[in-house]
């Protein structure tokens, strides 16, 4: 099967793929992440009783998780941005805050990183890549000179 024909496969609208969440799930939405599954997925949450853990890079837009009442449905994390539509959550107590410093995510490896591509809008919205064997290829590289593999090795998604 061909690349086209699995995509076409496996895709499915914001609803049927937001049933895939349970409760107990952590959620993670990237900086700047999608604009149609948040609003699915607070649906789902709210008319399931589907209870998650969510962590969310840098909000742009809120669809319903940071206003009181929700805090039992939606474990609010933040990890880089708040906002200000979000903060009242965070000053209230609603939600926590884990800093996410880059600078340490992939610390003493030689990895200049260069974005080949960002796809198309409606495909994975504005998801960036790089080259898995440059990554890789550091990671390598990282081991053999320390005799141990990089703490975030096993945190790739290659």
């Amino acid at each position: 099967m061909d690349w086209r024909e699995e995509y076409k496969r496996r895709l499915a609208s914001a609803e049927d793929a937001i049933k895939l969440v349970e409760a107990g799930n952590l959620v993670m939405i990237p900086i700047a992440g999608p604009r149609v599954l948040p609003g699915a997925l607070f649906r789902h949450c709210t008319e399931n009783g589907v209870s998650i853990d969510l962590r969310v890079g840098a909000p742009l837009t809120d669809p319903g998780w940071f206003r009181a009442g929700h805090e039992e449905t939606f474990r609010v994390e933040f990890k880089l941005f708040i906002g200000d539509f979000a903060r009242p959550a965070m000053d209230e107590g609603r939600a926590t805050y884990l800093p996410n410093l880059f600078s340490l995510n992939f610390k003493d490896i030689d990895l200049e990183c260069e974005v080949l591509a960002v796809f198309p809008e409606g495909r994975y919205n504005q998801s960036a890549l790089m080259n898995r064997d440059y990554l890789n290829s550091a990671l390598d590289d990282y081991e053999r000179k320390r005799g141990t593999k990089h703490p975030m090795s096993e945190k790739s998604l290659n």
